[in-house]
C-alpha cells in the first residue's frame, strides 16, 4: 500500500433496501473523488444511476483507460466513526480494490 493510503472499515446502507453492509475502503490522499468498483457493484446487485454526462478516464501516461468512461454512480449512506453522509461513488474499474475514497472525502 502506498504511503498516502490507508484502509478503513465503514458501514454502507443501501437507500433503496435499507440493508447495511460493512465494507473496507481504501483512502488515498492522491485520488480526487469517491469510487466503487464496477464488477463488485454488479456482484452485489446494487442499483446504479446514470450520470448526465460521461466522464473520460485517463491513465497517468495520458492514454484513455481501457475500463472506459465513468457513466454511472452508486448512491449509499456511509457511516464512519459517528459521521453519517449520503455519498455518490463513481462506478469504475478499480482492479483489486472495491472502494476508493479520495481527497474530496477527507
Amino acid at each position: 500500500m502506498k504511503e498516502t493510503c490507508m484502509e478503513i472499515v465503514t458501514s454502507l446502507q443501501d437507500p433503496q433496501s435499507n440493508k447495511v453492509f460493512m465494507e473496507t475502503m481504501l483512502v488515498d490522499c492522491g485520488a480526487t473523488g469517491k469510487f466503487a468498483d464496477r464488477k463488485y457493484v454488479k456482484e452485489r446487485g446494487w442499483t446504479t444511476h446514470p450520470l448526465s454526462q460521461a466522464i473520460p478516464v485517463y491513465n497517468v501516461d495520458g492514454t484513455r483507460n481501457k475500463g472506459g468512461d465513468i457513466t454511472h454512480y452508486l448512491q449509499m449512506r456511509m457511516s464512519y466513526q459517528g459521521h453519517n453522509k449520503l455519498i455518490h461513488f463513481n462506478v469504475v474499474d478499480l482492479g483489486k480494490d472495491k472502494f476508493l475514497l479520495g481527497d474530496s472525502w477527507l
